[in-house]
């Protein structure tokens, strides 16, 4: 898709975060980048995409993930701000 989508700074910088956070999460629990696309069933460039933050990525990608690294319950921790902006791309 050579459309990007554009969001509001603040967004921006909170998704970065949260692609930040799990690309640690990853590698703090050894697991490669070809695990974990594996095993949450994305390709390369889309686990690179989310590592990265970037709002092109599906919610289900970036859920994908952090069901493979059992972090799914740490969404219901993410801000209220991140949240509406995730389920608006």
């Amino acid at each position: 898709n050579s459309r990007e989508t554009v969001l509001l700074p603040k967004a921006a910088r909170s998704l970065a975060v949260l692609g930040e956070n799990l690309r640690l999460a990853r590698v703090r629990r050894r697991i490669t980048a070809r695990m974990m696309w594996e095993r949450a069933g994305v390709s390369h460039a889309t686990l690179t995409a989310i590592e990265h933050g970037k709002a092109s990525v599906s919610m289900a990608g970036y859920m994908s993930v952090l069901f493979c690294l059992n972090m799914q319950k740490d969404i219901e921790k993410v801000d209220k701000f991140v949240i509406d902006i995730l389920f608006l791309i």
